[in-house]
């Protein structure tokens, strides 16, 4: 089945998925398009290695009024891990996740995401580093995203890049703590 469409027609303040056993709330796999659509939907209590709230195995849905909350992942991304894959987010909120070594919110490498009036707030990588959102040998496109109040023991609290050329319209980065670089950490970017 390609491109498919999941819709909570009251929104995601009142409808949700929650995961039941250990596993993402939703994996996106390799041959999903922006096509497929997730919206209005909340993502919660997800638990997976990689990406506790959405898993995006090179698959590149979009994501449109989602909330992707109280997710865990052991090794990376707790709210979102993406390996290869170009999701589009339009005005997603990725809350209270965590990932025990990289990435309490967002994980997302090699590819050409779009991000549009994204709010990322109060993820935490406990025992590593990027604790809001990490990007590495990206390109694609950021536009009003919103990072705050995240949290890592390593390196980056809130906003990461490393490597790629993305292009970023429109920031708001406060409150984010880390070893080092609290706020923004800029590593081996073009």
């Amino acid at each position: 089945i390609h491109d498919v469409s999941l819709i909570g027609l009251e929104g995601p303040g009142r409808t949700a998925l929650l995961a039941s056993n250990p596993g993402s709330v939703i994996e996106v796999q390799s041959d999903a398009t922006r096509s497929s659509l997730i919206q209005g939907l909340s993502l919660f209590s997800g638990e997976a290695t990689d990406g506790g709230g959405v898993s995006l195995s090179a698959g590149s849905p979009t994501l449109r009024h989602v909330w992707i909350e109280d997710n865990v992942a052991t090794n990376r991304g707790g709210g979102i891990h993406g390996l290869g894959a170009s999701p589009r987010l339009e005005h997603v909120v990725v809350y209270d996740n965590s990932a025990d070594l990289e990435a309490g919110g967002v994980y997302l490498r090699y590819g050409a995401p779009e991000l549009f009036d994204v709010r990322i707030e109060s993820n935490g990588a406990s025992n590593g580093r990027y604790g809001g959102i990490y990007l590495d040998s990206t390109t694609g496109t950021l536009v009003d995203l919103v990072v705050h109040s995240n949290s890592a023991s390593g390196t980056c609290g809130g906003r990461c890049i490393s490597g790629g050329e993305p292009v970023i319209e429109g920031f708001d980065v406060w409150d984010n703590h880390a070893g080092t670089g609290g706020g923004v950490y800029l590593g081996y970017t073009d």
